[in-house]
């Protein structure tokens, strides 16, 4: 009997399911079973898994879904934990033998989680959004951190909580977590042992409906036992105030309005949330629904367009290829968020790469008419950079869009930079290659005079995480850009309390096996000849101490550098 059975359900994944079932084929860890589930597929999925042989168990079913797959696999399985695959993710080679082995001397933990890495149109980086072990009902209820394919589960657990709930349609893995937290503690690992396949993208009504699913789905969970009555009632205001801004953006108004009502009965202290009320009764055309001339679908007045820098006729065509594509695709979205949203373009000259800026309501706008667009500020932020010799995008154009005279949202077009990644993964890159030690030092050496230099230019970052910083060139001739630049500023000098700030933000995202020493020269090639009186060293301290609550590196009560982020 194996100890671990790996339970993989797939339907039409055929591009993905090779690689999947290749990472699991790859574990350390020798006493396990791997099954995957075929939900009904109709494409080439059979042909490409029959080339496994033996090695796997491949079980085919009529289509029912993800849910009535994985509950299939582990009725089939044999193995005393259950450990889930999705088909388009993958697997670190030591996942299964690093759970096992923190499982051991642990019998108080009934099933396993872990950090993971998230690969979204060529990005790779850590998730952010850390986890805990013990009892997370709360956690899990409030921002869900557990991702299926970290996922290992005791057998006997769904004994007594059951399985994957079939009849749902999203959410059912969220779903049983709900169920396991609720019954169980979880043992958490802070070391990515996964990799997470995003694909961004989705129809504007579809989103909506998962959101209208997923605050039923939380609100059938509200436990007044183990969540304070306040945050349960602010959640669920943050989750209907969500589905009350989609409905506007999609023209319905009356529902928005309704739905945004019942968001602030239930909590009538956010702000945001009273900020979106006068939208309801204004026409203001919804984001999810700007056709390519400039207009929406339940407001026919024009979006005006005025080109602030590049060639204004090039400029146009892009924004409104940019505007077709995303109704009509044909656009690869890398990372999008509530303020906007960076996607790659295809252009008769080669891709190009779109940074929508979304306004943030009332408040973003008036900063809009006082100190120009998020793109605008961004482009001369980049003007400042080059200006002092420093690495920043190559800009094509920039463009805002105003509604009856007031901002809506804006536009930065840039060229890729070729070659170039994120420094999470550059320094991955150079630590699988040969005199790994002499290369990693190289690049953070010669990032330290770029990050000395920018702060002793007056220009200061306020998100400068490692993957906001571009890594391109070979070794001793790196350069770097930077991202983000909406978040840098012109200061006539930057405070050390600032430039400490930017080396919290840097050692709490570069890889976590980067050693305490190099991380220690980092930080002080980066000061440069700055004393550290009695406030710098405290604040210096602080640093390790936010860094600490990262899981990085912190002072121990003997006042001791230490690092702790073993997976065991």
């Amino acid at each position: 009997m194996p100890e671990v059975s790996i339970v993989i359900p797939t339907h039409n994944r055929a591009s993905f399911i090779e690689d999947a079932v290749e990472s699991a084929l790859r574990q350390t860890f020798r006493d396990r079973e791997i099954l995957v589930i075929d939900d009904g597929s109709t494409d080439d999925t059979s042909d490409r898994l029959r080339r496994f042989g033996k090695r796997i168990r491949v079980i085919r079913k009529e289509q029912g879904g993800s849910a009535s797959a994985r509950n299939l696999g582990i009725e089939e399985s044999r193995g005393s934990w259950i450990a889930f695959l999705d088909s388009d993710d993958l697997w670190i080679d030591m996942k299964t033998e690093v759970q096992v082995s923190f499982l051991r001397g642990r019998p108080e933990y009934a099933w396993l989680a872990s950090s993971y890495w998230k690969l979204e149109g060529g990005r790779e980086f850590l998730r952010t959004r850390e986890g805990r072990s013990g009892h997370v009902f709360r956690e899990v209820w409030e921002k869900n951190f557990v991702r299926t394919s970290t996922v290992m589960v005791r057998r006997d657990c769904f004994d007594n909580v059951g399985r994957f709930d079939p009849d749902l349609p999203i959410n059912q893995d969220l779903d049983l977590w709900l169920r396991l937290a609720r019954a169980f503690p979880l043992g958490y690992i802070p070391s990515p042992l996964a990799i997470y396949r995003h694909h961004p993208g989705g129809k504007s009504r579809d989103v909506l409906q998962s959101r209208k699913i997923y605050v039923d789905l939380i609100g059938r969970y509200d436990d007044p036992d183990r969540i304070p009555r306040w945050a349960a009632r602010r959640r669920m205001a943050y989750l209907q105030a969500s589905v009350g801004k989609h409905q506007l953006a999609l023209g319905e108004t009356e529902e928005g309005r309704h739905t945004l009502g019942k968001a602030v009965r239930t909590w009538p202290f956010s702000l945001k949330t009273w900020r979106l009320i006068p939208r309801s009764y204004f026409s203001r055309p919804g984001r999810s629904r700007i056709d390519g001339d400039g207009h929406s679908s339940n407001d026919r007045s024009p979006l005006e367009l005025t080109v602030r820098t590049g060639e204004s006729e090039r400029v146009r065509r892009i924004v409104d290829r940019y505007q077709t594509s995303l109704e009509r695709g044909g656009i690869r979205i890398l990372r999008e968020g509530h303020k906007g949203r960076v996607a790659r373009l295809p252009d008769p000259d080669g891709e190009i790469i779109v940074k929508h800026y979304r306004s943030g309501g009332l408040a973003d706008s008036l900063h809009s008419l006082i100190s120009g667009s998020r793109a605008v500020r961004a482009w001369k932020h980049a003007e400042a950079l080059r200006g002092k010799g420093l690495g920043a995008p190559p800009i094509i154009g920039v463009a805002d869009r105003a509604w009856r005279g007031m901002p809506f949202d804006s536009v930065l077009i840039m060229a890729p930079i070729p070659d170039a990644v994120e420094m999470d993964r550059a320094l991955c890159r150079v630590a699988e290659g040969p005199a790994r030690h002499e290369a990693l030092r190289s690049m953070l050496s010669l990032f330290a005079l770029t990050l000395r230099d920018m702060h002793e230019a007056g220009l200061y970052h306020a998100d400068l995480k490692s993957c906001n910083v571009l890594v391109h060139g070979a070794r001793s001739a790196w350069g770097f850009t930077f991202l983000d630049l909406e978040d840098l500023s012109l200061r006539a000098q930057v405070p050390l309390k600032l430039r400490l700030e930017n080396l919290a933000q840097l050692n709490a995202t570069v890889p976590s096996w980067i050693g305490t020493s190099d991380r220690l020269r980092f930080f002080l090639a980066v000061l440069g000849k700055s004393r550290l009186d009695t406030e710098g060293k405290d604040l210096f301290r602080g640093v390790l101490e936010r860094s600490r609550q990262k899981d990085r590196v912190w002072y121990d009560q003997e006042g001791v550098v230490r690092e702790s982020w073993s997976p065991v």
